[in-house]
């Protein structure tokens, strides 16, 4: 019987249609079926607590192997904390102001002096010291964040230095299961900076049978 494998992911994980096409058949999640038994949470734009929130469901599923996707959601430089985008968006007054401020271009400025992250560098590690004990009879993996090409600092500075420091969390908490995607080719990054191609589902399928199998 295969062993049970368990996936909590951003939407890294999940097929998509733009920039560029990505079908279920060619992301990770799928590649595995044909060594584990699957299952799969994933959240575009999910925060880590958001993830958090899931694992009372997910627990019940008692996998032999768990892997968190997730980091970039939580890490990026923000000009406003999740608090003040939630005021923005309280009434219509506040999200015309919001407007304004992304059509001037203030955010991007403002985002630039003040590097918010929406969760915090102590929150995020005892999150993530979280999943290793609701998931205690499991064997607990992370991937890293995918690393930031030049192209992404420019349109997003600080970004380099976020994702870096997150990932030194990740591997400070999760030790020798912690599963470096520092080489993936710039040709399995999506033209977004962000998202994964075919090309970049493969390299991380690779990489998660190498861990597990190493």
């Amino acid at each position: 019987m295969k062993k049970r494998l368990l996936i909590f992911s951003d939407s890294l994980a999940l097929p998509r249609n733009t920039p560029e096409q990505t079908i279920y058949e060619d992301t990770y999640p799928y590649l595995l079926n044909k060594n584990y038994q699957v299952f799969q949470f994933s959240k575009g734009g999910g925060l880590i607590k958001e993830f958090v929130e899931q694992t009372f469901y997910y627990n019940q599923y008692h996998p032999d192997i768990v892997i968190i996707q997730m980091g970039i959601v939580d890490c990026a430089p923000r000009a406003f904390t999740k608090l003040e985008e939630a005021i923005f968006d309280s009434n219509r007054v506040f999200r015309w102001i919001r407007r304004f401020l992304s059509n001037i271009k203030a955010t991007k400025y403002i985002r630039k002096i003040r590097q918010v992250s929406w969760t915090p560098p102590k929150d995020f590690i005892s999150m993530c010291e979280f999943f290793i004990d609701k998931f205690h009879e499991s064997e607990v993996f992370a991937l890293s964040i995918v690393p930031a090409s030049s192209d992404y600092e420019k349109q997003v500075p600080g970004i380099t230095k976020k994702i870096d420091k997150y990932n030194l969390m990740l591997k400070n908490v999760f030790g020798n299961k912690y599963i470096d995607l520092k080489d993936i080719p710039l040709k399995g990054i999506m033209s977004d900076h962000h998202h994964l191609t075919k090309e970049g589902h493969q390299y991380i399928y690779n990489a998660i049978l190498r861990t597990l199998n190493g």
